[in-house]
């Protein structure tokens, strides 16, 4: 029976049916069980904004499968915002922010199309079928508060919603609160400092409302309680005469409900500071009589005013502070938790008891910061802001810092002279923050990749109790300390998070002692960590003498998808030559006496033992004596962070007696200090070659060689020096100077053969290498960095079976890189070939021969409408509408994988198989091809592209008879190898043992890992050194000879 529709009533009725059956069936439904519209110091999302934020919680115990649901904010739109195909898990939750930025993509966060509104909308989860579910907010919520969210109590999924004044997005909702109004009480005088008795005056209170308040003294401040419906109700101003913590709320008139509980501290400045002042800004810190502190981790309910430096000895407490706030603080440190100047954590809340993050000197908003107390060890005060400079100026985020003078009122009593503390260092923490540690926001929902892969912050250092560590399979890093997760927190981070991190770490460090036990034939290590970064880290410690350099304090990053990066910089007030600390007292040893090795430390005594690692480190060093580390710019820098600072310096060092400095003053300490910086930097410019000088003669540059030493130079803006330590072979030697003219594009390195790294007689390691760094002219371009192989493809004979065509390509990175293969036959009628394969269909397999993706026609892929621009991006030729080539993007991790391009139908033809890297930072190593070589325009022709302007080594293979020993039958008999550069043939070769530089072509097929070419073959092979550009290479039978044959070109490193 067609065409039949039931009545109105009955299809009204099997939707109820149906409801119900969602509603008492076996699945329980998701339910809205917490959501913030007033973000500001909550969760982040991947851009670093605080953006609202909804939380769905899944009380079933299966999966629950959101596609195509919804979330709406508007009552007339109930379709508003719709999910992916995304699974809640089985008890677990999902956050959606609702930012307005309508993001969709199930593999990562979600966004609505919305955002919520702080004074009430309307807010429903709905199912597919637009009907709504019991998560609705109608016709709205209630106005909402700034951080406090509002949802279920507790594990609750139904009953009453309440205010939570601890939002918990991802987890469990905290406890009900007794918030249900959102008046707030006004103060009549600011939080702060004050010197006489005054009226306080409370307000804010509505019709109906009262304010009921507490005061308690400061000595039991840290304790004072909140005003309940029994406290005193305000009726009039009063005085305050002394130090006095203030909390006020407004009530409703029954009591049974109030608004956010509002707390003021006014501390006392006693007669004895009436004369006080500085040039520096101020801050009073204030324990509420709760001692001083000692290291116990934990956070201690304090306050602090913010004054303003004061000019011409203006009196310090004439002003009112630029800010007074509640915050908590925790003695921080390792060994220095024991000086008797203590550093301090401290972390910013507002009046209500919530996160802050008030405006603080002239830095940026943060909530958290470290108050650093130079001790001994660091007389000038300066240590950790000179090095945080260098570090900035190398374009590396470090701590901002200002230099501050301190109080510390530990007794609950007035704020007097004898509670001065001395100077402080306010530093940025070390934290994830889009100005600060800028890495992506880690959720502890992202268990997979891509999102499980960062950002991670770790250091080596001692462990706390409260911290997870660990060290690798071979105990790295040793001496006590252990590989620390510093964020997320060891109560932030997900089992499989901290799983996927140090399984990464594991593999690194693997990477790395392979790397070194294969000579650096392969550097897989530089798939896990960025040695740029390890470059620069390495050397600023080095430079100010650390004496626990990379064993202390050591910070590590991972971004998301990214490699690690040493750093950032941190705490260094044992360096620079500290006279209390012969560690690093002398300037002219590498390593003081009992200080860390920073040649053999750990991973980083393997990486100094690379060529191109101890090259980059002496390029790095001598570019930047030349700009940033000039001798004069470490005295300005000096000059300009000390300046002010001398009266300062004399108060601290009465306070502190072991701050007095041993050169009889300040100002002598400062001296040493820039004495100190200068010779360092000098004597560690005379353990290296030196660059060679420049210098003008008329229209000429004149470039002379470092003293017993040659130059090595190009005119094409290429490096001299070749991948290893090689002179590059487009090089040109001189052992006496060269003058060009003014314009050339001249690069030039000093050359000393003979030098290398080596151990002295007392044991310890002296790094050197034969190669200055590169200078040039001024018209020169910069030197290019190393070139690539990328860009494979091959052309031939395209039938069905085994004789279709196979492509091989191996692939060394260590997260998926984006690949774009193509299985070319009608669009190369636009080329003028014929015979090609109609309807060519391309597949990927893995290394274990798992397909992993197919194509048979261009335009219906999954990925069709990017495609256009993909072959743009890699410059690959357009394919025609309709043309039935195939083309596919697909991620490759590192391994091997295969390439097969076969026919869709019967008809055989000709064919090409490209591969295109998609993201700049692939590593392909090799193509291989096997394929049906025949005569005319049926010749194996394959392609590839060298990448920069620096020559490459490849190792280029015709394998023949050969494959017989692997069971391969009608093999070539006879394969000939041209390699071409445009039309030009660059070389040639009909038998591989006939070359001329057989040995050298042996050592390669070792080096990158290719099986051995049979004794008396007629195989043929190139190993050959190439400028940047397109090649092509023909593989073709001798005297017109077919067969099967295998095309393989290695990067050789």
């Amino acid at each position: 029976m067609t065409g039949f529709r039931p009545p109105t009533s009955i299809r009204l009725a099997i939707r109820t049916l149906a409801i119900l059956a969602g509603a008492m069936g076996l699945q329980a439904e998701p339910v809205i069980t917490e959501f913030l519209t007033a973000n500001t110091t909550s969760l982040t999302d991947e851009d670093g904004a605080h953006s609202d934020w909804i939380e769905l919680f899944n009380p079933d115990n299966a999966p629950f499968d959101l596609n195509g649901w919804y979330l709406t904010d508007s009552i007339s739109n109930k379709t508003k915002w719709q999910f992916p195909a995304v699974s809640l898990p089985a008890g677990g939750y999902l956050i959606v922010f609702a930012s307005d930025k309508n993001r969709r993509d199930p593999t990562k966060r979600l966004h609505t199309n919305f955002g919520l509104d702080d004074d009430g909308e309307y807010l429903a989860l709905v199912r597919p079928d637009g009907s709504v579910t019991s998560s609705e907010f109608a016709p709205k919520y209630p106005r909402q508060q700034d951080n406090v969210s509002y949802g279920f109590p507790g594990s609750a999924t139904s009953g009453a919603r309440v205010f939570l004044l601890k939002p918990t997005p991802g987890a469990a909702n905290s406890a009900a609160s007794p918030v249900g109004l959102t008046e707030t009480v006004t103060f009549s005088r600011p939080a702060g400092p004050f010197s006489s008795t005054f009226s306080l005056t409370l307000s804010g209170a509505g019709a109906s409302q009262q304010i009921r308040y507490t005061t308690t003294p400061a000595s039991r401040g840290a304790t004072a309680p909140e005003p309940t419906a029994s406290s005193p109700a305000y009726a009039a101003p009063f005085s305050i005469t002394g130090a006095t913590v203030v909390r006020a709320a407004v009530f409703s008139g029954d009591g049974s409900t109030r608004g956010p509980v509002r707390t003021v501290y006014y501390s006392k400045a006693g007669a004895s500071l009436a004369a006080a002042t500085s040039t520096l800004p101020v801050l009073v810190l204030d324990s509420l009589g709760s001692g001083p502190l000692t290291k116990d981790n934990l956070d201690h309910t304090s306050w602090v005013a913010v004054y303003p430096a004061r000019s011409g000895g203006a009196p310090l407490f004439s002003v009112a502070p630029e800010l007074a706030s509640p915050i908590s603080l925790t003695v921080r440190g390792s060994s220095s938790a024991e000086f008797p100047k203590k550093g301090y954590n401290f972390r910013f809340e507002d009046e209500f008891g919530h996160a802050g993050a008030p405006e603080f000197l002239d830095l940026t908003e943060h909530e958290k910061w470290a108050l650093v107390a130079p001790w001994k060890y660091d007389l000038s005060y300066l240590n950790n802001p000179i090095v945080y400079e260098f570090s900035r100026r190398l374009g590396r985020w470090a701590p901002r810092t200002r230099l501050v003078e301190g109080y510390f009122n530990t007794d609950g009593g007035d704020v007097e002279a004898n509670d001065y503390a001395g100077i402080y260092l306010v530093t940025d923490r070390i934290e994830v923050d889009r100005e600060r540690v800028d890495l992506a926001n880690l959720t502890p929902t992202e268990l997979t990749a891509p999102d499980v892969t960062g950002g991670y912050i770790l250091k080596i250092d001692t462990k706390d109790a409260d911290e997870i560590g660990w060290t690798t399979s071979r105990g790295v890093p040793g001496g006590g300390a252990a590989i620390v997760l510093v964020s997320p927190s060891a109560a932030e981070v997900a089992p499989a998070q901290l799983s996927y991190l140090r399984d990464y770490v594991q593999r690194m460090e693997n990477a790395l002692v392979a790397s070194r036990d294969s000579g650096w034939a392969q550097r897989t290590y530089l798939d896990y960590l960025d040695r740029a970064a390890w470059v620069d880290h390495h050397l600023l410690n080095t430079f100010v003498a650390n004496p626990d350099a990379l064993v202390r304090s050591a910070y590590f990053t991972k971004n998301k998808n990214g490699r690690i990066a040493a750093g950032p910089v941190w705490d260094f007030d044992r360096a620079l030559g500290s006279y209390w600390d012969e560690r690093s007292y002398r300037h002219d040893v590498w390593v003081g006496v009992g200080a860390a090795d920073v040649w053999r430390t750990g991973w980083w005594g393997i990486l100094v033992q690379d060529p191109e690692f101890l090259q980059d480190w002496i390029d790095r060093w001598q570019g930047l004596r030349r700009t940033e580390l000039a001798t004069a710019k470490l005295g300005l820098l000096v000059d300009n962070l000390s300046a002010g600072l001398t009266t300062a310096a004399a108060r601290d060092a009465g306070r502190w007696p072991d701050n007095a400095s041993p050169y009889g003053s300040y100002a002598a300490q400062v001296a040493r200090l820039k004495t100190w910086l200068a010779q360092r930097a000098e004597w560690i410019d005379q353990q290296f070659l030196a660059a060679p000088t420049v210098t003008s003669s008329g229209s000429n540059l004149i470039f002379t060689p470092a003293p017993g030493a040659q130059l090595a130079y190009t005119l094409d803006g290429s490096d001299p020096r070749s991948l290893g330590g090689d002179i590059a072979p487009n090089a040109t030697v001189s052992a006496s100077a060269v003058t060009v003219p003014a314009g050339s594009n001249i690069h030039l390195r000093s050359y000393a053969a003979g030098r290398q790294s080596r151990t002295l007689v007392d044991g310890s390691f002296a790094p050197d290498t034969p190669w200055s760094s590169a200078v040039g002219g001024p018209s020169s371009s910069p030197l290019a960095p190393a070139a690539r192989l990328v860009n494979l493809s091959t052309r031939a004979q395209v039938a069905a079976g085994d004789n279709s065509l196979i492509a091989g390509v191996v692939v060394a990175d260590t997260e998926a890189k984006r690949y774009l293969a193509r299985g070319i036959g009608p669009a190369l009628g636009a080329f003028g070939a014929t015979g090609f394969v109609p309807d060519p269909q391309l597949t990927v397999f893995s290394g274990t021969g798992r397909e992993l993706a197919r194509n048979n026609d261009w335009e219906q892929g999954t990925d069709a409408a990017k495609l256009p621009s993909h072959f743009r991006a890699v410059g690959a030729f357009s394919l025609p509408a309709a043309s039935r080539d195939a083309a596919l993007t697909s991620e490759f991790t590192a391994g091997s994988y295969t390439l097969q391009v076969s026919t869709a139908t019967s008809q055989a033809g000709i064919g090409l198989v490209e591969l295109y890297e998609l993201d700049g930072n692939g590593r392909t190593l090799n193509l291989s091809t096997r394929a049906q070589v025949r005569s005319g325009d049926g010749v194996l022709i394959g392609g590839f592209v060298v990448s920069g302007p620096a020559y490459k080594r490849v190792l280029i293979r015709a394998i023949g008879p050969t494959l017989t020993g692997f069971g391969v039958s009608g093999t070539l008999r006879d394969p000939v190898l041209t390699l071409y550069s445009g039309q030009t043939v660059v070389a040639t070769n009909d038998r591989w043992e006939a070359v001329t530089n057989l040995s050298a072509l042996s050592a390669a097929s070792r080096r990158v890992g290719a099986f051995a070419l049979a004794a008396n073959s007629e195989d043929a092979a190139l190993f050959i050194t190439v400028p940047p550009g397109a090649y092509t290479v023909e593989v073709k039978g001798k005297d017109a000879a077919e067969g099967v044959a295998l095309l393989e070109v290695y990067e050789v490193p």
